[in-house]
């Protein structure tokens, strides 16, 4: 059950790095195209 735990904890902990990574991006690429930002969040 501890393993269980600590796997789903470290997941949680890289989807939070991936969305912080995708969120920087989305400030740093402030005029790509709207369809762009969907590929973005699509392929994170």
């Amino acid at each position: 059950m501890e393993n269980l735990f600590i796997q789903i904890f470290n997941m949680g902990v890289a989807a939070g790095w991936l969305i912080l990574a995708v969120l920087l991006l989305r400030c740093i690429l402030r005029n790509m195209p709207k369809n762009m930002r969907c590929i973005l969040w699509g392929y994170g």
